[in-house]
């Protein structure tokens, strides 16, 4: 039985105080009583929320919008479950609507002079380089404690996110309204961490689920150059026959989307590797403070002239003109850097999830520096294999 089905039955009192335990087990460790409480709060919140997709879909009552897109989760879930051979169980048959547009909002901070992001450690989750706040006013106070400190900062709503199989996350409403396409790379991005997560690696485990998300995309939608490998697999022809002319222009955009992502990343990457060697001179702070800013500045131009020569839309162009720092662009590095190796891995298996998962698995027992060092090998690789490197095309 699902711990959180036993949870559902039981009286709110509680439940609540099980949930309690749980998260105090969770996220104690070095955080304030405050931070603790708002976490618990806004779960409990969340949770006490949930309805069952297969009940809102037969109820009469359901916009018949909301019950289209709750049908099609169902399909995702299914095609996550059967041919990703992702833990789906009982994550995503609820529905919440938290009446606000993000679930959480994260907290990033980094020194001034450091591309090195600040990391929070918990006893289950391990260390990870951000704080999430229930409320936008809470992160926002925790921000301006730290800019006190002159740390740089970065505050982002966000949409979904996991909790690794302690909870059976429910699908919201921050995230339902997403197009098909964008709506199923989500759910497959955050199933993918309920089957791997190692801890104190927040780059390896959102680069990793990134890559499980992009490539299950392409076989779901019946673009992947591995679909004769899998010739009797009806989930498969799920993306196909569902490929109506609507549906061929949503694959379309993401398709454009995930290469314009890609161009700014790089451009986001070439940045990074700027400041890093920057801050490694054997200069003064305040040469290294100028220098940054000229570096920043030349990102803004750069993603300009991409715009005005039609090689990116104007997309980015909020989160690029409000003021950047090294907080910020970690955020970026963080769900992308080992991406390009994980999908050529993943495609010299011949997309066989299964056996990727297996080799993903080995890594846990490697020491983060060793981890480091085959990902960089693996993104060598990519970028000298066009069959592993290629976009969504």
């Amino acid at each position: 039985m699902q711990f959180t089905y036993f949870l559902s039955r039981l009286p709110g009192n509680i439940c609540q105080s099980l949930i309690i335990a749980l998260l105090t087990t969770m996220l104690g460790g070095c955080q304030s009583s405050g931070y603790l409480w708002q976490a618990i709060k806004g779960q409990w919140q969340l949770l006490s929320g949930r309805q069952p997709i297969d009940q809102l879909v037969n109820n009469e009552q359901t916009p018949a919008e909301l019950k289209e897109k709750l049908s099609y989760v169902i399909e995702i879930r299914e095609f996550a479950e059967e041919r990703l051979k992702l833990p789906v169980d009982n994550a995503y048959s609820e529905y919440v609507d938290l009446q606000r547009p993000f679930v959480v909002w994260n907290l990033f901070v980094a020194p001034e002079l450091e591309m090195k992001p600040e990391s929070w450690c918990y006893p289950v989750a391990g260390c990870v380089s951000y704080q999430g706040y229930f409320h936008q006013e809470d992160a926002e106070a925790a921000r301006q404690n730290w800019e006190r400190e002159n740390y740089d900062t970065y505050v982002g709503g966000v949409s979904a996110y996991s909790t690794l199989g302690w909870f059976d996350d429910p699908v919201l409403n921050t995230f339902i309204n997403y197009d098909r396409i964008s709506l199923a790379a989500l759910l497959f991005h955050e199933l993918a961490h309920r089957r791997l997560y190692i801890k104190n690696d927040t780059t390896f485990n959102e680069s990793w689920a990134t890559a499980v998300e992009q490539e299950a995309i392409l076989l779901f939608t019946g673009q992947s150059p591995f679909l004769d490998e899998h010739p009797n697999d009806s989930l498969v022809s799920v993306g196909v026959t569902r490929s109506t002319t609507h549906l061929r222009e949503e694959i379309q955009r993401y398709q454009q989307r995930f290469k314009e992502r890609q161009r700014f990343v790089d451009m986001v990457q070439q940045t990074v590797s700027k400041l890093k060697s920057l801050y490694a001179e054997d200069q003064t702070e305040q040469h290294k403070r100028r220098k940054k800013e000229e570096i920043l500045e030349e990102l803004r131009q750069q993603y300009q002239q991409a715009v005005s020569a039609g090689s990116i839309s104007n997309a980015y162009s909020n989160w690029i003109t409000s003021p950047l720092n090294n907080a910020k662009l970690m955020t970026i590095v963080s769900y992308h850097q080992w991406v390009p190796g994980l999908r050529y891995k993943l495609r010299t298996l011949q997309n066989d999830f299964q056996a990727f998962y297996e080799w993903s698995e080995q890594l846990e027992t490697l020491e983060k520096p060793e981890r480091r060092r085959l990902l960089e090998q693996l993104n060598a690789l990519a970028t000298r294999n066009i069959a592993g490197a290629e976009n969504l095309e």
